[in-house]
């Protein structure tokens, strides 16, 4: 069985590691499933000038 991972996005800074950890999986093939706070979709859009959907787009499933 396949490995699913749940990636938790928070109001922390680095919103630019999260994009790219699910980049990298959407391009293997990984699957994944993301849970982002209210703070997190503000950091994406501010830190990443990227609407927060752009990003949960990737994943199979999203969580809020």
């Amino acid at each position: 069985m396949a490995k699913k991972y749940l990636i938790g996005i928070t109001g922390a800074s680095g919103a630019i590691y999260a994009l790219t950890l699910v980049k990298a999986l959407k391009e293997r093939g990984i699957p994944f499933e993301i849970i982002v706070t209210e703070a997190g979709k503000i950091v994406i859009e501010q830190e990443l000038e990227l609407s927060w959907k752009d990003l949960a787009n990737y994943a199979e499933r999203v969580y809020e």
